[in-house]
């Protein structure tokens, strides 16, 4: 299974929807407080929220998405 940071704010209400979203198609991910984490915002180059990070490829995608985008996106990662 991927390891998946999402970086987010508890402001964000885009951020909010995605949680649900990736509720409903069951994939789990590992939350960083985007404001409380600048760390890890630099090392990853986190531009905006929600921001998603597939570990062992390095690659991200912003914003809100649909399920099917994310499970598309996980499955171009694992592929690289």
């Amino acid at each position: 299974m991927s390891e998946i940071l999402k970086f987010y704010t508890k402001t964000c209400e885009p951020c909010k929807l995605l949680t649900k979203i990736l509720a409903t198609g069951n994939v789990a991910v590992t939350e960083i407080d985007a404001s409380s984490s600048q760390d890890l915002v630099r090392h990853y180059g986190i531009r905006v929220v929600p921001t998603l990070v597939h570990i062992d490829s390095g690659k991200q995608l912003g914003g809100l998405k649909s399920i099917i985008e994310i499970n598309e996106w996980i499955k171009t990662c694992e592929e690289a």
